[in-house]
């Protein structure tokens, strides 16, 4: 049992680390080895202009492969909502769901692949479930991925290669118990990973 407890943590510790890095959040100890006194220029934020295709426009997840490739998805008043930021400006690029989907996190690795996860609400099963959508250089589109009976949804996403990509996210069984979901692209198709001491139910 206490084996298993030992496990389960460090499965959570995986989930929490892969959010931190769809942030591109460090987590090295590099703050913690400089000097007390060393001087550091403030960092300061500037808005942007972006675009407004409707309202109730909000932003979710940022990645950036090069400082003329970034990205940035969301949801939007009509669904998806995925913004590109070649060096000069922000423009507005169509999704493969725009009416449905709700962008949550994303993932540049070059500027012709670029990872988004989110979720849609199934009329069919009245629950949410996970999208995966990709973007090839030319346009976004829907990926075959990992679906359950119940709900299921898409937090973070990391590409550490063009085979070598994860998603996190949660999934509820029958009984509406939140449980961790991991899922992986190697290149070819998408998989659930079935973390320790998980009960995850069917897909």
């Amino acid at each position: 049992m206490h084996s298993c407890k030992l496990h389960c943590f460090s499965q959570r510790r995986t989930v929490f680390v892969l959010l931190l890095a769809s942030l591109g959040v460090s987590i090295s100890s590099q703050a913690q080895d400089a000097p007390e006194n060393a001087a550091s220029a403030p960092v300061v934020f500037q808005r942007e202009a972006t675009p407004s295709p409707a309202f109730n426009n909000l932003l979710f997840g940022i990645s950036a492969d090069a400082e003329n490739d970034i990205w940035a998805v969301g949801s939007f008043a009509q669904g998806a909502l995925a913004l590109h930021f070649d060096g000069s400006k922000w423009s507005l690029v169509p999704m493969a769901l725009p009416n449905t989907a709700d962008m949550r996190g994303v993932s540049a690795l070059v500027s012709h692949d670029v990872w988004a996860v989110g979720n849609m609400f199934d009329s069919k099963t009245q629950h949410f479930t996970s999208v995966i959508q990709h973007f090839d250089g030319a346009k976004w589109r829907l990926m075959a991925s990992p679906h359950f009976a119940s709900l299921d949804q898409l937090f973070a996403v990391k590409a550490i290669a063009h085979d070598d990509v994860f998603a996190v996210g949660e999934l509820h069984s029958d009984s509406q118990e939140p449980l961790p979901l991991i899922e992986h692209f190697d290149g070819t198709k998408w998989v659930r990973l079935r973390p320790p001491c998980a009960r995850i139910p069917p897909a």
